[in-house]
């Protein structure tokens, strides 16, 4: 029988502050979710040729390759996912133009714990 976890749906979490995405990451892993983790942008794409993400918590300025960069990866190579995309931003502006991405929820930090989780609950289903 396998462990219950490995049957959880997986949440690709994304943000170059390494506490923001640790804090991400408890939160959904208490919420019974696999998490894996990114801290950049191009660290995030390498991920997402991996299939099976049911939702992504993006943060769109990062160094290296951004959050909109994810999203036009996203674009090319799995659609599906930015309609299951969380975009978790400090700045406004970015974030009213992500709307443009289709993507399912836009939180902007900071933001409280239970926002992320229903969001990601709503995005991942």
């Amino acid at each position: 029988m396998q462990p219950l976890l490995s049957m959880a749906p997986t949440i690709l979490v994304v943000d170059d502050d390494e506490h923001i995405r640790s804090l991400e990451t408890k939160v959904l892993e208490r919420q019974g979710y696999r998490v894996v983790q990114a801290s950049d942008g191009n660290e995030a794409i390498k991920r997402l040729d991996d299939d099976g993400y049911a939702a992504v918590v993006l943060d769109l300025m990062m160094p290296h390759a951004n959050g909109f960069d994810v999203l036009d990866h996203l674009a090319q190579t799995n659609p599906l996912l930015i309609g299951k995309t969380v975009i978790a931003t400090a700045f406004v502006r970015e974030a009213e133009n992500a709307r443009l991405h289709e993507v399912c929820r836009v939180l902007v930090k900071p933001f409280d714990i239970q926002q992320l989780v229903d969001a990601v609950q709503t995005c991942a289903q």
